[in-house]
């Protein structure tokens, strides 16, 4: 315990013997992982306690892996990340609590108004500083509240229960104790390629930027698995960092992400969640046909044409070479249709939850990989030095990736290839590997003891489509029957990949964080105010 920052004197640890010292009548809420989304959570709870006057009876344990200096930023905003790494978000968008959606400009001191489009996409670590902050002044209202908070550095590594509550076992000694858990935990790296795992120079975790250090600039032969956003940090810093000169990345598409146009908040009049629902409903489920309608008649109410988004998505199709150029042509300029296209980000989630399996199917197979490469879209400048480097050949890009094995001190990578008239099967050897391949599905291959713990325990269950049994509103864990484990929570990240799917953006983050929130004081009003429900 010794990196343990207590805010007050009362903390619920647990004693040799497993048991609290003395009786403790407050109801203790622990959130295991500490970024942007276990900070907006804690946020809203504290406001909902203090307008509800409960802040007397509640407490609140912040654990996280990294220093507690870091806690609220998350691996994506982290101190460590290089100055040239920028968010894919235009800052004047940005915010982590939407009572305050100009939170982020005031604390940085910007004027929104005037950037241009590349001076508003910010550095990460700067944002990350404004995220810590953030947490720290909510920290101290809690204090003036009389709200204790036990601020910790540490790895959960098991989850029990204890009484009315939940024992939390740390992986490097010492229990807490906790009345309600959520689990904050974000997305654990690829659990694709795990049998790589142990070989020499193989990098299996790109958020690790120590490990990418060692790939020295005169190395022979760099693959990087992927082309989504990771993958473009990953190849700035290989290329910017550490001076790599040639860099290979490949993937299943081919496809990386689209510069990402200038846009303004649009309010859904079509696609609503109710419309969603009452669709759902009438049809006895949703079908991706039924979704395009919905988004074609939004266009149509909106009076603004669509166009646009339609050739996005087939320029996105493209080959990267081909498709910036066209993304950058008209990124600069305010998008009408990219702002209707953010505002499906909100009810996404929703969508994926409503279809039935085939529809899944057929929404991965056919639009999946064209939507994300827009709707997230890239920097600006990111987009020109990707392509700068596609152009001079420093940086290869192709589809097609299919198996990867090492062998005989190499990495050996085969891709379908149609670039010499019909399908061919091309292997290629790397010295170095970096797993870009997507945020990891598979949770009983994440490293993290206690998705382990919890998945021999039988408390998280697995879906098809990756991830656990959550339910939608309030993540809390579900058995396979659908009813819940326990006051147990999960917010946004991969163990809630199979029931939301698209939970990458910061909205989508914060909002999950907001729901869940919702349920748990909802609960806690019952069972320390009931004459207030």
């Amino acid at each position: 315990m010794q990196n343990a920052t207590l805010l007050t004197s009362t903390a619920p640890f647990l004693n040799p013997s497993g048991k609290l010292d003395g009786f403790d009548p407050r109801h203790w809420i622990a959130f295991v992982g500490m970024g942007v989304g276990g900070a907006s959570c804690f946020r809203s709870m504290l406001k909902k306690a203090t307008a509800d006057r409960i802040t007397g009876q509640i407490g609140f344990i912040c654990l996280d892996m990294k220093p507690i200096s870091q806690q609220g930023r998350g691996v994506a905003w982290a101190p460590d990340q290089a100055p040239f790494i920028l968010a894919n978000m235009h800052l004047p968008k940005m915010s982590n609590d939407p009572e305050n959606p100009h939170a982020l400009l005031e604390a940085l001191g910007v004027d929104g108004d005037n950037l241009s489009q590349d001076a508003a996409f910010f550095k990460r670590s700067e944002i990350g500083e404004a995220f810590s902050k953030d947490l720290d002044l909510f920290v101290e209202v809690a204090r003036h509240a009389g709200v204790p908070v036990v601020r910790l550095q540490g790895e959960a590594a098991r989850l029990d229960r204890l009484g009315q509550g939940f024992a939390i076992t740390l992986s490097g000694g010492g229990q807490l104790f906790a009345n309600t858990v959520v689990l904050a935990l974000g997305h654990v790296p690829s659990t694709n390629f795990k049998h790589l795992d142990g070989s020499p120079k193989y990098i299996g975790n790109p958020w690790d930027f120590e490990s990418l250090k060692a790939i020295p600039a005169d190395a022979q032969g760099v693959c990087v698995l992927g082309l989504g956003p990771t993958a473009v940090d990953t190849i700035n810093i290989l290329r910017h960092q550490n001076g790599v000169k040639q860099i290979h990345a490949y993937s299943r598409s081919g496809c990386m992400q689209y510069p990402r146009p200038r846009y303004h908040r649009h309010e859904l009049k079509v696609l609503t969640r109710e419309a969603i629902k009452e669709m759902a409903a009438e049809h006895g489920g949703l079908t991706w046909k039924d979704i395009l309608r919905g988004i074609s008649r939004e266009f149509k109410v909106a009076r603004i044409d669509c166009s646009g988004m339609t050739r996005a998505f087939e320029n996105a199709r493209l080959h990267p070479k081909r498709a910036i150029p066209l993304g950058l042509a008209d990124c600069h300029e305010d998008s009408e249709w990219f702002s209707v296209l953010k505002a499906f980000d909100d009810v996404t989630p929703l969508i994926w939850h409503l279809l039935p399996p085939g529809e899944r199917e057929v929404y991965k197979r056919d639009y999946r990989q064209a939507h994300t490469n827009v709707s997230y879209g890239s920097a600006s400048k990111v987009a020109k030095d990707i392509l700068d480097w596609l152009d001079d050949g420093s940086l290869t890009v192709a589809g097609g990736l299919g198996e990867v094995h090492f062998a005989e001190g190499l990495f050996h990578v085969k891709r379908r290839s149609k670039d010499f008239g019909e399908e061919v099967l091309i292997h290629l050897g790397f010295e170095y590997l970096v797993n870009c391949s997507g945020i990891g599905t598979g949770l009983s291959k994440a490293r993290y003891p206690l998705l382990g713990y919890l998945l021999r325990k039988g408390w998280l269950t697995p879906m098809a489509e990756g991830g656990a049994m959550v339910d939608f509103h309030s993540g809390q864990l579900l058995t396979p029957d659908g009813k819940p484990v326990g006051e147990v929570y999960s917010l946004a990240g991969s163990i809630t990949y199979g029931t939301h799917l698209l939970t990458h953006c910061l909205d989508q983050v914060v909002g999950s964080a907001i729901r869940t929130a919702d349920a748990i004081h909802e609960k806690l009003m019952e069972a320390v105010a009931p004459e207030r429900v």
